[in-house]
């Protein structure tokens, strides 16, 4: 399988001219946005752009719906996380997650979990780690993973805010190289020694499947100005506090999830 779609163009010859060059690109260069608190929700198999408020308006921005696919370059991924919430998730009183890890890595809860929250010393001994201790074969303490990206608009990008998109589990594992899912699209790069910023991929939900998914692929290899955006976003510190701030107090799962991670 090749990398891009776009053989004709040689973009991947055009990734490894832009990847000789990144040295010499300051983020001085160009300017990216301080990250406001924009993010993508995925509620009724839906990508939604969620706007944090300018202070200086007391009008709520009306967030944009589109059913997909949306075309981004994804700036940066953080490891795997996981979280587990004590009762089943009211859309109409949503709460924070009980217990959660930042790195399934190491396992062990974040340190922002209180006393009376963590549920285990580490993910491996807890009882919400078992198959069946959610609903169905699921389990009670469910995968995730955070994303930060610039959207493309009208072809290109256009408008360097970043975003944060949080996965559910379901759009993170899997092994089909037909439908790829967020771990399976960053090992094929890798293959082929692609970084994620080099790429404009396209992000879209499998209509195939019961419970919302998303699948990623490469669309074409970015441009010169894309790529001094992307590389001053990811020398930005504030690109890691954005993967490492919560999505919101809502939860990014549905009730019908049924991934079983084994």
């Amino acid at each position: 399988m090749k990398v891009l779609t776009l053989a004709e163009e040689n973009s991947q010859t055009r990734v490894q001219s832009l990847l000789s060059r990144i040295q010499n690109i300051e983020p001085k260069e160009v300017s990216v946005p301080v990250f406001s608190g924009n993010k993508i929700s995925l509620r009724n198999s839906s990508f939604t752009f969620n706007l944090v408020r300018d202070e200086s308006s007391s009008d709520m921005p009306t967030p944009a719906t589109t059913a997909g696919p949306i075309d981004v370059i994804i700036i940066k991924a953080a490891p795997i996380s996981r979280s587990y919430y004590e009762v089943e998730f009211d859309e109409a009183n949503p709460a924070k997650p009980f217990c959660w890890s930042d790195d399934t890595r190491t396992g062990r809860p974040s340190e922002n979990v209180t006393e009376q929250g963590k549920q285990a010393p580490n993910c491996f001994e807890c009882v919400w780690n078992v198959k069946g201790s959610g609903k169905g074969d699921s389990r009670g303490c469910r995968f995730h993973q955070r994303i930060v990206v610039m959207v493309c608009a009208d072809g290109g990008i256009t408008d360097p805010s970043l975003y944060q998109l949080q996965l559910p589990a379901t759009s993170v594992f899997g092994d089909n190289p037909q439908k790829m899912s967020m771990q399976a699209y960053a090992r094929h790069l890798n293959t082929h020694k692609t970084p994620l910023a080099t790429v404009i991929t396209e992000i879209y939900f499998d209509k195939s499947s019961t419970i919302p998914k998303l699948l990623f692929k490469p669309k074409r290899a970015v441009t010169e100005e894309e790529f001094k955006l992307a590389v001053a976003a990811q020398q930005n510190s504030e690109t890691d506090k954005i993967l490492s701030s919560s999505l919101s107090t809502q939860s990014p799962f549905t009730s019908v999830e049924g991934f079983t991670f084994s």
